[in-house]
């Protein structure tokens, strides 16, 4: 009777434990589940959180709309400056040209003092260059020649051409138009004949180096300066020996 009154409080506090254990076993395993674990403990080095950042950039970057917007800052940025080139190029320019030319008329009026000495030397090299005078007097010679020549041979072939041009009837805006162009046209074959035969001596010998490069370089500015005569005379046709009525003839008073 003593051992069983012994065995029963221990088999009730043997249930009792079992009771506290069972919410434990049902309930303790979710709630172990659901809590967040430990957080690990930070890394020493203080650039440990570098390479999270450098992915979230990256990311950004590939986005297509930050693409588009660092597009569109870069093409303002570039915008600025032409525009600001736009607005001060007249003004610059300007001023630009002018310094230009003035310090070309100084270059000019440096030069001009040496003219003298710089043409003698030019001289003798030419002489050198030819093996004497005689050679280079035949040369010229037959440079001018050639092109006066052949000036002078195109207005003899052009002679009636030359007289039925300055009869043609002008009583119309298109018989004027067409008057005023055949001048033109004439004046500007003139100069090419005495172009063409002063070329054709550069042809006909073996000119020395020096002396070509020269005379070609002379040949091109007068050529010019005969090409702006029959332009200023188609604008303003001065009066001339055999030409009588020459008013009909200017475009400008």
């Amino acid at each position: 009777m003593g051992q069983q009154n012994r065995i029963v409080p221990r088999a009730r506090a043997f249930l009792r434990r079992i009771c506290l254990l069972l919410p434990l076993l049902f309930f303790g395993s979710p709630l172990l589940a659901a809590s967040p674990p430990a957080a690990a403990p930070a890394a020493a080095s203080p650039t440990a959180g570098e390479p999270a950042k450098i992915h979230e950039l990256l990311g950004l970057l590939g986005d297509p709309q930050v693409q588009e917007w660092i597009k569109a800052q870069q093409a303002a940025k570039a915008a600025e400056p032409a525009a600001a080139g736009t607005q001060a190029k007249g003004p610059d320019l300007l001023a630009t040209r002018f310094t230009a030319i003035r310090d070309h008329f100084g270059a000019l009026a440096a030069v001009i003092p040496q003219m003298p000495a710089e043409f003698q030397r030019a001289r003798d090299a030419l002489v050198a260059e030819t093996h004497g005078r005689g050679l280079l007097v035949v040369l010229l010679a037959v440079f001018i020649g050639l092109g006066l020549g052949v000036a002078w041979l195109f207005l003899w072939v052009t002679r009636g051409l030359r007289r039925r041009s300055l009869e043609l009837p002008m009583d119309t805006v298109p018989q004027r138009l067409i008057a005023l162009i055949a001048r033109l046209v004439y004046g500007v074959l003139l100069v090419a004949a005495f172009g063409l035969g002063s070329i054709g001596a550069f042809l006909i010998f073996d000119w020395p180096p020096l002396l070509r490069e020269i005379l070609l370089q002379y040949l091109f500015a007068f050529l010019a300066f005969c090409l702006t005569l029959v332009l200023s005379r188609f604008l303003l046709a001065p009066g001339a020996p055999g030409l009588e009525d020459v008013d009909k003839f200017r475009i400008l008073p």
